[in-house]
């Protein structure tokens, strides 16, 4: 009896840790394999990765440095597009330039980066003593002041 309650025993959680393993709710088991090969060959040295499902994509939200990249598959695997998020320093240096010559004076606070396809275009959000700002910036470096808002007056 006590041979058949180990057996018993080993099986049940031998079953519960494949059951955890394989979580069929997760969707990075659910990603196929030209997904999940498309994903590592588009992006190296990543960490904190964890997927997601949408009804026609899958969502990778990962960081990558100290950027952090949401990164979307069809489901055969073909990347669609990617958003990517960080400091003035990271964006190309013929548009930072562009951006402190044409907005003199205004401090970037970040940046948003999004990609669709072929087409690329950077939201940088930039402040002044009295303005926070966003400037829509194509990858040819046209630009333009897309949304404006007064700053809260600083308690004293």
């Amino acid at each position: 009896m006590k041979k058949i309650t180990l057996f018993l025993m080993i099986a049940l959680f031998t079953a519960t840790g494949a059951a955890l393993a394989n979580d069929p709710n997760d969707p990075v088991d659910k990603a196929n394999e030209k997904v999940t090969r498309s994903f590592e060959s588009d992006y190296k040295a990543v960490s904190e990765l964890k997927w997601f499902e949408s009804t026609d994509h899958f969502i990778a939200v990962f960081k990558q440095e100290d950027i952090l990249v949401k990164a979307r598959y069809d489901k055969g695997g073909k990347f669609v597009g990617s958003t990517r998020y960080y400091k003035e320093e990271h964006l190309p240096i013929f548009i930072l330039n562009k951006l402190k010559k044409k907005y003199p004076g205004k401090e970037i606070f970040g940046v948003t980066e999004l990609a669709e396809g072929e087409d690329m275009e950077y939201h940088v959000k930039m402040t002044d003593e009295k303005n926070w700002y966003t400037v829509k910036v194509s990858a040819a470096g046209t630009m333009g002041i897309t949304e404006k808002y007064k700053r809260a007056a600083e308690q004293r």
